[in-house]
This record gives structure tokens, C-alpha cells and sequence, in this order.
């Protein structure tokens, strides 16, 4: 343990030359869209023998203080070189670690959260509050699902669409004679509307940052070719769909999908999700994360198109009260 080191890492430049790399890299936790967000965060890096070999991204509130709940995949980040260690060393390693930070931490904030990246399935040290010289702490661990379609177990896109469920492509080959066009497209005003109008649909405003999503992050990520941005219209020209998609060299990630409500039954958005996976795999990116399988209906929609249902974890621990 005495030779494990917490750093605060200030540039930005060195966060994303680490967490790129990492086993954990995904793009919302690139400085780009960390800045976007127009939240505050502090950045940490773990040092062992003066190496950098994890890294922590710890969100905070308007009062500075780290917050319960930190967006998907805001958590810890572990070096490549640990991959490849024998399990036995990388697990002793992956323990060492996450009881240092928690220590080092719980020295100064009453609270610390984590949204593990899917990868990390061991939440044992989290659980294990009794290492932490604190004490009268309080762990809770809440449990969040994602559907990740791995491109790779297919030859091509027509194999793939072979494995769907039916009902996919039925609604995929109906989009097609119903000559819908696809279209990559930098309107995000058209995105907006679209969006805006299925919340008041389903009677929910949306919040402030499902309006980032929909502006600041969606031109950011267009113009930087950080992701793609596909409008699906009708023969009549008039947009019916649209799906706001953030990419790295391996993952793609579903960020936004909405429909016009008449052409909803069509289904267009199966349409945009079936043509964007035809174009990963033109672009030889391997995975494709659905972002969230967390409410039946849209769960079920969601891994209809055959991905792998995983888990990922949000653990909080805080102080007791009286502490």
C-alpha cells in the first residue's frame, strides 16, 4: 500500500492519453464531453512505484462536493499494462487499489460514488467497508443494465440481420419499400424537434441535459467526427427519425433516438439504429453499447437487436451522519 500514490491530474491532454488506452475507455469520459457537459469534476490519477496505473474521475455538485450519482461510466480507470497480468496479481492489484482510494478519498469528502464501466464486474472491495480505518460507513451498491452488441461474432451485416428478432427486420424491410432515406446529417435543430416532441408525447420535460445532448454535445461531436448524427425522412422529404450516435475507434454508443409520432408505426428508428450498424461494420468498430436497457419497453426494444445484456455498477459510500 505505502507505495501507492494519489495524484490530481490537471491537464487534459494526460487524462485522455491515459484513459484512451484504458481497458475502461469509453467516449464519455473524454475531456471533450466532460467540458461540454458544463459540470465540475476532479481528475485523479494512482501511482504505484511512480507509475500511473488507474485513474478516477470524481463528479461534483454547485457546492463542490462530490455528487451520489455520477453520469454512465464515471468511475475508475485501470491501466492497459494490467491486462496483462495473471488474474491472480491483477485481482490482488484491482483490491489494493480501490481500498487506497477509498481511504485516500474518505480523507477528504464525506461521500465518494462511482459508475463503473461495464468491464469492472468485481464489486467486492466496495462492499468490504471494513478495511477503511473510517469508521461508521455506510455502502450501498445499485445495479444498472446495458445491451453491447459485439460486431465480431458475425461475418457481415446480412448474418447479423439473419440473428435479429423477426419483428426487427420485418419493420427494417418495410422502412425500405416504403422508400425512407437515410441520411448523415448536421441539422440538430431537426434532432431537437423530433426529441423535444416524443417527451411531450410520453408527458415528460426534459431536463437540462437531455438539451446538451440534443445541442452543444451533438456539434461538437459532429464537427469533430466524434459521431454521427442520421435523419431518416419519408419520399415526401420530411424528417420522420432521428438518432445522435458518439464514437470512438472501438465502440459506437446510441445516445438519442426519437420519432414523429404518425410514423411511429413504421418504425424509422429501426431503420436508422440497422443502418448505422451496416456502416460500423464498413468502419470496422467492433461494438455498439445501447446506453441503457432500464425500463421494460425500451429494454425490450433495445436488446431485440441480439446484444449482450450486461451489468454495471454504481457504488456509493458516505460517512455516517454523526461523523
Amino acid at each position: 500500500m505505502k507505495s501507492l500514490r494519489l495524484l490530481e491530474c490537471n491537464n487534459f491532454s494526460e487524462w485522455d492519453n491515459f484513459v484512451k488506452y484504458s481497458p475502461q475507455n469509453n467516449i464519455f469520459s473524454h475531456s471533450w464531453f466532460l467540458i461540454e457537459r458544463k459540470r465540475d469534476y476532479k481528475f485523479y490519477f494512482i501511482l504505484k512505484d511512480d507509475k500511473i496505473i488507474s485513474s478516477f474521475i470524481l463528479s461534483l455538485n454547485k457546492n463542490n462536493q462530490p455528487m451520489p450519482n455520477p453520469w454512465i461510466y464515471h468511475g475508475i480507470f485501470f491501466s492497459k499494462d494490467l491486462e496483462n497480468l495473471p488474474s491472480h496479481k491483477f485481482t490482488r492489484l484491482y483490491i489494493e487499489i480501490i481500498q487506497f482510494l477509498v481511504e485516500e478519498l474518505l480523507k477528504k469528502n464525506d461521500l465518494i460514488a462511482l459508475n463503473l464501466h461495464p468491464s469492472i464486474q468485481d464489486i467486492r472491495p466496495f462492499q468490504w467497508s471494513s478495511f477503511v480505518k473510517t469508521k461508521n460507513l455506510t455502502t450501498s451498491i445499485n445495479i444498472s443494465s446495458t445491451s453491447i452488441l459485439n460486431l465480431s461474432k458475425y461475418k457481415n451485416f446480412d448474418n447479423y440481420l439473419f440473428n435479429i428478432r423477426k419483428v426487427r427486420r420485418q419493420e427494417y424491410n418495410r422502412c425500405i419499400k416504403l422508400d425512407y432515406l437515410i441520411e448523415k446529417s448536421k441539422d440538430i435543430k431537426t434532432l431537437n424537434v423530433l426529441h423535444e416532441n416524443t417527451f411531450k408525447r410520453q408527458g415528460i420535460q426534459r431536463s437540462d441535459h437531455d438539451k446538451l445532448l440534443c445541442n452543444e454535445i451533438a456539434r461538437k461531436a459532429i464537427d469533430n467526427n466524434l459521431g454521427d448524427l442520421i435523419i431518416c425522412r419519408n419520399k415526401d422529404n420530411e424528417p420522420v427519425a432521428g438518432g445522435l450516435f458518439l464514437k470512438d475507434k472501438k465502440s459506437c454508443y446510441y445516445v438519442i433516438g426519437a420519432t414523429e409520432e404518425k410514423e411511429r408505426k413504421n418504425s424509422p428508428m429501426t431503420f436508422i439504429i440497422l443502418e448505422q450498424i451496416k456502416k460500423l461494420f464498413s468502419e470496422h468498430i467492433k461494438y455498439l453499447d445501447f446506453c441503457g436497457i432500464n425500463s421494460p419497453n425500451r429494454g425490450d426494444y433495445k436488446t431485440s437487436f441480439n446484444g449482450t445484456i450486461i451489468n454495471y455498477f454504481l457504488p456509493v459510500i458516505e460517512k455516517a451522519k454523526d461523523e
